[in-house]
């Protein structure tokens, strides 16, 4: 038996199909095709993955969003400026974020990791 990603189905799903729910989306399934399970694996995981590269990416751009909009408030005092350096080390922190998704992905991708 293998183990392939399946996210678009409840457990309660794959145990009507005679499936062992391991975590849920992951269920164990008989191989039955011959071929190497991996391939699936990987494919699936790589899916995975780049879906939620797009949300991570997508929620430090609304993050940094705010915090552009949030250097507009007129606010004068040490808890001022408590705040602001907070959110500039944050707009920094997404920007790491953001490399570290762009070098995952490469890796993702390069014909070695198949």
């Amino acid at each position: 038996m293998h183990y392939t990603a399946d996210i678009s189905r409840p457990a309660s799903l794959a145990e009507a199909r005679g499936e062992v729910p391991v975590l849920p989306g992951l269920a164990q399934r008989p191989l039955g095709t011959g071929s190497c399970p991996c391939h699936n694996a990987v494919a699936s995981s790589r899916d995975l993955i780049a879906s939620l590269a797009r949300s991570t990416l997508e929620a430090t751009d609304y993050a940094r969003a705010a915090i552009t909009r949030s250097a507009t408030i007129e606010w004068e005092g040490k808890a001022a400026e408590y705040f602001h350096a907070r959110m500039n080390a944050d707009a920094a922190s997404s920007v790491r974020t953001d490399e570290d998704i762009g070098a995952m992905q490469t890796m993702l991708w390069q014909d070695g990791a198949s």
